[in-house]
């Protein structure tokens, strides 16, 4: 499987942005998930301000999505994040501390 951070923004001055996590199988491209924000798509969670994020492997069916505390989160898969892409997938929501938005290090991923 495949972690995505991505984001969309729009609206002009007024405008809003938003960040997606999505998993998708490998073999699947990622930019078949970019700009759909559904669990049908493989969202596994939604946030504002969110500049940086850390995600995290740990085994096969387990991802740890670090996320700033000071970012809103319009939705998280509630402790297993069921997708009809990854049926067994399991996701850990951790708001780390932060700087308007922005985490010490940048966002990065791991395993």
């Amino acid at each position: 499987m495949n972690a995505i951070f991505w984001e969309v923004m729009g609206g002009g001055a007024a405008g809003y942005a938003n960040q997606y996590v999505s998993v998708i199988p490998s073999e699947r491209p990622a930019v078949s998930v970019l700009n759909k924000g559904t669990v049908a798509d493989g969202v596994v969670m939604t946030l504002s301000h969110a500049y940086h994020l850390v995600l995290t492997w740990q085994g096969d069916q387990l991802l740890i999505v670090q996320y700033p505390d000071s970012a809103p989160i319009l939705y998280a898969g509630p402790g297993g994040a069921y997708t009809p892409l990854t049926p067994r997938l399991k996701v850990r929501h951790l708001g780390v501390p932060s700087h308007d938005g922005q985490l010490d290090g940048g966002s990065r991923c791991g395993t």
